[in-house]
């Protein structure tokens, strides 16, 4: 499900807000986080796949496979996919 116009203007407001890391300061990784953007995305009943694409956007080829693989272990297949999506698409 591609993400719409109104999810990425919300997210870009609500990313706005942060005004220090507070509850990330104790996230060290990249796969950190995006597992934390899920648990968020499922508390909110956001679409978990879609919010981890537009974190996701800035991350390499190589990032993105190594989050998949560490995002799949953990049981997060609609993410790994989408991850996998992304990965293929990426520049080298």
């Amino acid at each position: 499900m591609p993400v719409d116009f109104a999810d990425f203007e919300q997210f870009k407001a609500l990313a706005a807000t942060v005004t220090d890391c507070g509850e990330f300061s104790e996230l060290d990784s990249r796969e950190e986080v995006l597992a934390y953007l899920i648990a968020v995305s499922r508390a909110e009943g956001w679409p978990e796949a879609d919010m981890v694409e537009l974190a996701a956007t800035v991350m390499s080829r190589d990032e993105l496979r190594h989050a998949r693989d560490v995002l799949k272990t953990l049981g997060y297949h609609a993410v790994a996919r989408k991850l996998t999506e992304m990965a293929r698409k990426a520049k080298r």
